[in-house]
């Protein structure tokens, strides 16, 4: 199921925070133990190397993360993650901006509950770094991960396998993201919806 934790899971994955292709896996997998040890050893080398986080995220990365959960119809508990961290780092990312940001990419993907596919049948699929690739056209490639690649970098080994789970950006689920933002007439109130995912 989309919901909280694997949306957010793929965005420290765009943000450039976790191994690439690995959000999507299941925690039953055998490639987890794999996983684990090669994280192991790039954490050690993020050490000696003296990179921290905020040497990964900035306002670019965190418009990246945003287009691309919303580009599946990420959990809209995104929204109040995503402002905290832009926060965090001195930006200035708010409810209104994921509005500006659903309309800039299309909807290519989404999952359980909205539609019959799972986070296996995305991970099958390509997972997010073939989500990546299909909308990088709209994404800043210069941004960098733990390995200290730029995304456009760590796009180039990625294959992209046809499939209808993860739609090409020439023929999207729908023309925007997976998320509107209400605003009532008077006051400054605002609350999220899920726009065309379900």
């Amino acid at each position: 199921m989309m919901g909280t934790a694997i949306t957010m899971a793929c965005i420290v994955e765009v943000l450039g925070l976790s191994l690439p292709g690995t959000a999507t896996i299941t925690a039953n997998e055998p490639e987890q133990f794999k996983i684990a040890i090669k994280s192991g050893r790039c954490v050690m080398d993020l050490i000696k190397n003296g990179i921290i986080a905020r040497d990964l995220i900035n306002d670019e990365s965190i418009k990246n993360a945003c287009k691309v959960a919303l580009s599946f119809g990420g959990s809209t508990n995104m929204i109040l993650h995503m402002c905290a961290l832009s926060h965090e780092i001195g930006g200035k990312l708010t409810h209104d901006d994921f509005e500006t940001l659903s309309r800039l990419v299309p909807l290519l993907a989404k999952f359980k509950p909205a539609s019959n596919y799972n986070i296996t049948d995305f991970h099958k699929a390509g997972g997010v770094m073939s989500i990546i690739k299909k909308l990088s056209p709209k994404l800043n490639l210069n941004t960098k991960n733990i390995l200290n690649l730029t995304l456009k970098e760590s796009l180039e080994q990625v294959k992209i396998i046809e499939n209808e789970i993860i739609r090409p950006l020439e023929n999207p689920l729908a023309n925007e993201g997976g998320i509107a933002i209400l605003k009532r007439k008077f006051g400054t109130r605002r609350s999220s919806s899920k726009n065309k995912c379900g």
